[in-house]
């Protein structure tokens, strides 16, 4: 996770804090500034978020809706991935395959962390032709792709109901 994202959510929690609970200290007086009572009323609290659950149910199937909590971990847990190191195991890779065959690529198989990777190294060792590989892995990318974008309509049309 970005600690700019922490860094916000951190500001943005100590604000509303400060704004329901804080108060202001002039000469040594507490000036109250804010009243919890004011910040929280059940009845609009209920429209609020009730309110745009129902809109996005109407929207989306369960089963996207559901799938929401996957997206917000990604959003929050997700680390970026060593390019640099992932090239390198490629190359590693190629250069045992060009020495050893394909087939010597089984034993390294399991050194492979990327499910990606290992997708495309495996239909190598099987024999499948080049074009089938560059299919299958592209259609992997679009699969992805488009869930990826289910997650983020969810997210957004919350967004756009939440007032």
């Amino acid at each position: 996770m970005d600690i700019a994202t922490i860094l916000g959510l951190l500001i943005a929690l100590g604000a509303m804090i400060v704004a329901i609970f804080g108060g202001a200290v002039m000469d040594g007086e507490t000036i109250d500034v804010g009243q919890a009572g004011a910040f929280w009323d059940l009845p609009s609290v209920s429209v609020v978020f009730g309110g745009s659950l129902a809109a996005v149910l109407v929207c989306f199937p369960l089963n996207k809706i559901t799938g929401i909590f996957g997206v917000m971990k990604k959003c929050f847990f997700n680390t970026p991935e060593n390019v640099a190191n992932i090239i390198e195991q490629l190359v590693s890779l190629a250069e045992v395959a060009r020495r050893e065959g394909l087939l010597a690529l089984e034993s390294k198989l399991d050194d492979v962390d990327h499910p990606f990777v290992q997708l495309g190294i495996q239909l190598a060792i099987d024999g499948s032709p080049p074009e089938v590989i560059e299919d299958l892995l592209r259609t992997e990318i679009n699969a992805v792709a488009t869930r990826h974008a289910e997650g983020k309509a969810v997210v957004d049309q919350m967004g756009r109901f939440a007032p």
